[in-house]
């Protein structure tokens, strides 16, 4: 029997992107908050926000940095990958996207009043 690690977020950008380098392969960090609204039993409205921390490896990488920017809404395709870091000596674990795919979705909350550059991804 196979199995499938997939995920698709559709969030907004919490931070600029920040690139790095993984040896020769650049690699970007998104962060990407999702919003869960209802209402609750008795009518109020309620949300949450959950924060996913994503890696941008690659070409799509440098276009990440290059045209996304906090508050930009994106789509992102990738799997779920578990990350081992020491903190205050102390062992810790954490999840992380792995993206294949980075879709940037309407138009860039910061751009100048008819700019419009298009990001080839």
């Amino acid at each position: 029997m196979a199995s499938v690690n997939k995920i698709i977020l559709v969030g907004n950008l919490g931070s600029k992107p920040e690139l790095r380098h993984a040896g020769q392969t650049p690699v970007t960090t998104l962060n990407i908050a999702t919003t869960e609204k209802w209402k609750s039993k008795d009518g109020e409205p309620c949300e949450e926000t959950t924060w996913h921390y994503v890696d941008v490896w690659g070409a799509q990488a440098e276009n990440a940095c290059k045209y996304l920017d906090k508050g930009r809404q994106v789509y992102v395709e990738g799997s779920l990958r578990k990350e081992k870091y020491e903190k205050d000596g102390v062992e810790k674990e954490s999840t992380k996207v792995r993206a294949n795919t980075v879709q940037y979705l309407g138009g860039n909350p910061n751009a100048q009043s008819g700019a419009s550059e298009k990001p080839p991804f």
